[in-house]
């Protein structure tokens, strides 16, 4: 499909459906999935039929990118019981599966990759494990309750920044699989992590990373230096 004229013969500017050019693959058109959790995956974390199902019946019904919810990238930062888990060579084969039931209705798909953070569950068990974050901050988690986060250490730091370039690397591993049989998989980087660094009501720790405005923005330029890193490296 072209591009709508204008009746002094213009274009004003592609259509909805026409194809999107997105780095080296195209999406047939210009609809996207926006990520939306439904938690569908296994207990252990590994990608379930129900997900793979629910997936490809949105490509299947005419998105040609879809993104998904937000997929952990170790237990620390997992929110809820059936969320999506990606730490260990043992989720590669689900996520491959994925990826290939999506592309197989025509369709490109991204993994949205994070850290809950301080929202790391479960919820009803908040003070049983420490849930990571800048700060020590108390905040409102429901209506009524109030919670005290764990500060994170320059270790947790850097830990969590390792486990999210290492989640990358085997999405990567993913779309290296899913090329060869003519799928494309990407990843990309989000968590709520990141925004609670950026803001200075959350972020007012001891550690260097929270004291001063280009340590609090710090942690989000490694952890997308290091993602790319792994991303890249062959």
């Amino acid at each position: 499909m072209t591009s709508a004229t204008t009746t002094d013969g213009t274009s004003p500017g592609p259509d909805l459906f026409d194809p999107l050019p997105l780095g080296a693959a195209t999406c047939q058109n210009r609809i996207a999935l926006a990520p939306m959790t439904v938690a569908y995956a296994n207990p252990d974390g590994t990608v379930s039929d129900a997900e793979i199902e629910h997936y490809a019946r949105r490509a299947q019904g005419g998105v040609a990118l879809v993104i998904t919810e937000h997929f952990t990238v170790n237990e620390a930062g997992r929110q809820l019981p059936r969320q999506t888990v990606v730490d260990r060579e043992d989720k590669l084969p689900g996520l491959a599966a994925l990826a290939e039931a999506v592309h197989e209705e025509g369709a490109l798909i991204v993994a949205q990759i994070g850290h809950a953070g301080r929202y790391a569950g479960p919820w009803d068990r908040y003070e049983e494990r420490p849930r990571l974050a800048p700060s020590a901050v108390p905040f409102t988690l429901l209506p009524g309750r109030i919670v005290t986060p764990t500060e994170m250490t320059t270790t947790d730091i850097a830990r969590t920044v390792a486990d999210t370039a290492a989640a990358a690397s085997l999405t990567r591993k993913v779309i290296t699989a899913a090329i060869a049989s003519g799928a494309t998989a990407c990843a990309i980087t989000s968590a709520w992590n990141i925004a609670r660094f950026l803001g200075v009501s959350s972020s007012c720790g001891a550690t260097a990373f929270t004291r001063i405005p280009c340590g609090r923005s710090s942690i989000s330029r490694m952890r997308v230096k290091w993602t790319r890193a792994a991303l890249l490296t062959p």
